[in-house]
């Protein structure tokens, strides 16, 4: 699609970039070749709850997160008829229950799915879970779905998302679900914004200084 143009204040949304996950920069956009910091490594640079996880025990992690991802993109799909709703993941019965609960029980509706977004300004670039319309009065909100620990960076994630997206959410919300079928909502205020956008700001300098000098 083409490229929406630029915005005063460097927020311009694409989809025509690539991940290359461990890259000093992970993203490039395809059409000028520009490289960009992704979400998660600014995240890293703060807090990484992952480096004292065993690579084998990480790994069934990112292996279930993969999955369940993938089913929810499917799930929200599917809300709008645009394919059939997904099976129950084997092994993985009570995060597929709690998702699909979750999601009747507040008429959720995609807006966008997999969104790839990008602040030229400030030099990042990332992959949102979805926007979508929530709940009887239709809220527009920006969401990210969770199905391992928390991590206390979580919502300057979205806030990252929010500020590199054009579309404008009223409501940001972290979806955590459970084995157990449960599920958890987070939501992210203007007052996580005064805490933690600060914190990913100073994460994104440090990833510039070190870019800078070869670190």
């Amino acid at each position: 699609a083409p490229a929406a143009p630029s915005g005063s204040d460097g927020v311009r949304e694409r989809v025509n970039l690539k991940t290359e996950r461990g890259a000093p920069q992970e993203y490039v956009d395809l059409d000028t070749g520009r490289r960009f910091f992704s979400v998660t490594q600014v995240r890293q640079v703060i807090f990484n709850n992952t480096a004292m996880i065993p690579p084998d025990v990480l790994e069934v992690a990112r292996h279930r997160g993969t999955l369940l991802h993938q089913r929810f993109w499917r799930l929200l799909a599917s809300r709008v008829k645009l394919v059939d709703p997904p099976a129950i993941i084997p092994g993985l019965e009570g995060y597929c229950s709690g998702m699909d609960g979750w999601a009747e029980q507040h008429k959720v509706e995609p807006i966008e799915i997999e969104a790839k977004v990008i602040h030229h300004k400030l030099g990042y670039a990332g992959t949102l879970d979805a926007g979508i319309y929530y709940g009887v009065k239709s809220w527009k909100v920006l969401m990210d779905l969770k199905t391992g620990q928390r991590n206390c960076t979580d919502p300057m994630q979205l806030l990252a998302y929010r500020e590199a997206n054009e579309r404008q959410y009223s409501r940001m919300l972290d979806l955590y679900l459970f084995a157990n079928g449960s599920i958890h909502e987070q939501w992210v205020t203007i007052e996580d914004k005064l805490t933690h956008w600060p914190g990913f700001l100073n994460g994104l300098s440090v990833l510039q200084w070190r870019l800078a000098y070869g670190r």
